[in-house]
């Protein structure tokens, strides 16, 4: 589901909180603002695009690394029952 900047808007100011956090397409959230209240600007949105990009990136590798483990430990099973 793809939330709008107006649905992202709402739904977060049910938290008491002055300003919605940033969203990435990605499913990352980044909460929080500037102390002074002032908008976050290009260049530190751009950071913050790298940050979270790559956040994506380990997050899909250790996902990944748990899946495998996952799967590692069912195909023992699988061979253990069909070895009896």
């Amino acid at each position: 589901m793809a939330l709008g900047r107006r649905d992202i808007a709402a739904a977060y100011s049910l938290t008491g909180y002055a300003r919605p956090p940033i969203v990435f397409g990605n499913g990352f959230v980044v909460y929080g603002a500037h102390a002074n209240g002032a908008d976050i600007d290009p260049d530190e949105l751009r950071a913050l695009a790298g940050l979270v990009k790559n956040a994506a990136v380990a997050y899909d590798h250790l996902e990944a690394q748990a899946l495998r483990a996952r799967i590692a430990v069912l195909e023992a099973m699988v061979l253990t029952k069909t070895a009896t």
